[in-house]
């Protein structure tokens, strides 16, 4: 009897849990005492970049601090350094007309304000003269002021070579370098405190951006670690920095042995006059700072070219390879080319339109 009983319970159990009634079992376990098995975590996507932040906004992100020569960019204060590099002087902090930094240039006598090299790790003039002409910029003696403050030397290789102590201080100090390029290279004075912090804060809306530089995947994933794990910054911030060039190169050319002959270069006369319209007229045409006036006629170019054979300023090469002195009122002088800023084959394509003008 007592196994019969025991059957019909076992068989009462079974359809009452068919039937959807939880019914509990000795042998089953305890369901609704279990946690649910935790959802897999989804790694965070990496961060975005983005083309419009500066070189020096994504550095403080990722860690580095702001260099010495870091201004707040305010508007007053871009206003007037705007003012000061591009017309030599600015109204200071009280309302009052400043006084001209130089009575012989202004900054963008000898520097853009613009991107000039196409390739941002390579200092090619060959490279940088079709990019002047594609997008109308002049072809200067002096390395671009945009981005200037997103390097880390200036007045570099040559420089310390020709000048040694005179700009030693300013290789590795922008403050020192804009002093050194107001008061010698601009035959001006130095920077009062005020107009030193309205340059400097007008240099620094002219940055190098993240659009600007050609990272590639590898380098992309590194800086977005970086911005999303601080352990990885390290790498992130090489990754950007050795996405442009630290410092602008600089070494110095000689004049050809044989003033006739130039260089031996096949010239090519369209590249010739690209660099003189370019270069030579920026300075020297009527409006210029030159104080050497020449313009684009058949005499003009005649008189360039015979000079070209004598060894004083009025040599081409004299003037583009050494520099003139200063001298006159006020003491205005050429500025040497360096051979990252005007190549040898460069000044033997000028010869060559100069020969070709003449001769038509």
């Amino acid at each position: 009897m007592g196994r019969v009983v025991a059957s019909f319970l076992s068989c009462v159990v079974l359809v009452a849990a068919w039937g959807g009634v939880a019914v509990a079992t000795p042998d089953a376990p305890d369901v609704a005492s279990e946690e649910p098995a935790p959802a897999p975590v989804e790694a965070a996507p990496a961060p975005a970049l983005d083309p419009a932040m500066s070189v020096g906004s994504l550095l403080r992100s990722l860690g580095e601090p702001p260099p010495d020569h870091w201004i707040d960019p305010t508007p007053e204060l871009v206003a007037q350094g705007r003012a000061l590099v591009m017309e030599g002087r600015a109204v200071d902090p009280f309302g009052r007309p400043g006084s001209i930094q130089s009575p012989a240039f202004v900054c963008t006598d000898c520097h853009n304000l613009d991107r000039e090299d196409p390739n941002l790790l390579v200092s090619d003039p060959e490279a940088r003269l079709t990019y002047a002409a594609e997008n109308d910029l002049p072809f200067l003696p002096g390395t671009s002021l945009w981005g200037v403050v997103n390097r880390e030397a200036w007045f570099n290789d040559d420089y310390i070579k020709k000048y040694g102590s005179l700009v030693k201080p300013a290789n590795d100090s922008l403050r020192w370098a804009l002093q050194l390029c107001s008061a010698e290279c601009s035959q001006g004075r130095m920077l009062e405190g005020w107009e030193m912090d309205a340059v400097l804060a007008f240099l620094w809306t002219l940055q190098i951006t993240v659009g600007d530089l050609a990272l590639d995947e590898e380098a992309t994933a590194a800086v977005q670690a970086g911005l999303a794990d601080p352990a990885a910054r390290p790498a992130a911030v090489l990754a950007v920095k050795s996405a442009f060039l630290p410092g602008s190169p600089a070494h110095t050319g000689n004049a050809p042995a044989d003033r006739e002959a130039g260089y031996g270069n096949a010239g090519d006369p369209a590249r010739g006059k690209l660099i003189y319209e370019r270069t030579c007229l920026t300075c020297h045409e009527a409006g210029g700072p030159g104080t050497y006036r020449f313009g684009s006629s058949r005499a003009s170019y005649a008189e360039l070219l015979g000079n070209r054979t004598q060894d004083n300023n009025w040599s081409l090469y004299t003037a583009v390879r050494y520099g003139t002195r200063p001298y006159g009122v006020p003491m205005a002088y050429m500025p040497f080319f360096t051979q990252e800023r005007m190549s040898d084959q460069q000044l033997d394509d000028l010869v060559a339109f100069l020969k070709t003008e003449v001769e038509k």
